[in-house]
């Protein structure tokens, strides 16, 4: 019986790079671009130059697409924040109107005659809250959350979680505002809920929402 030489051992890609980043991926496009004029596989077989070709056209419209996407990252970063400075102007000047409102009306009628909502007295504390949102804002790399809250509720407790099914998993954020933006997260899903709060008791929490930081 003859011998039957080894078969040899096909050669194989590293393919663990190419999927890492958006960069990655378009440099991989761009280096094989720069190589294959002078690749004899790629000039030889039709069937190489054609895969070959796909990945480089996909590279330049992948850059492309990258540009643009940072492009308007870029533009909405900037948008957002002219969007809180003119929040920051009106919230400055809607105080000082309510103070004025105040300060001069006479009867409940008067107050709403100008759109406010007369302030109900929370005497417990501990309305639930509305409900919650969040956001990542991935320019400024922050956390973003706001919290819908019944009138009469001023401030809450915050709480974050990596792990909402383990009770212990969940850890207090420091402060006590209705608004905050947080930043010092490592990438990965973050789960907040929050809950009313005043010296010696608290009400039941909202149900958690998850924020991705990426």
């Amino acid at each position: 019986m003859k011998n039957k030489k080894a078969a040899k051992k096909k050669d194989r890609i590293n393919r663990g790079g190419d999927k890492l980043s958006t960069q990655a991926r378009i440099d991989r496009g761009a280096q094989m671009g720069k190589a294959i004029p002078t690749s004899t596989l790629y000039t030889n077989v039709s069937q190489v130059k054609a895969a070959c070709d796909a990945v480089v056209l996909c590279g330049t419209d992948l850059a492309t697409a990258d540009a643009t996407a940072t492009a308007a990252d870029l533009a909405a970063a900037t948008a957002r924040s002219v969007r809180d400075g003119k929040q920051g102007t009106f919230d400055t000047a809607n105080a000082i109107c309510m103070t004025t409102v105040e300060h001069y009306a006479t009867t409940p009628a008067e107050i709403q005659g100008v759109a406010y909502v007369l302030l109900i007295p929370n005497n417990n504390g501990l309305a639930m809250l509305n409900g919650m949102t969040a956001q990542f804002d991935p320019i400024l790399g922050l956390v973003e959350i706001e919290i819908q809250h019944p009138a009469g509720v001023s401030r809450c407790l915050l709480e974050v979680s990596t792990e909402p099914v383990t009770p212990t998993s969940w850890q207090r954020v420091p402060g006590d505002g209705l608004r905050r933006k947080l930043s010092g997260y490592a990438p990965g899903t973050y789960w907040f809920r929050a809950a009313t709060m005043r010296a010696s008791a608290q009400s039941a929490f909202t149900t958690p929402i998850s924020v991705v930081v990426k």
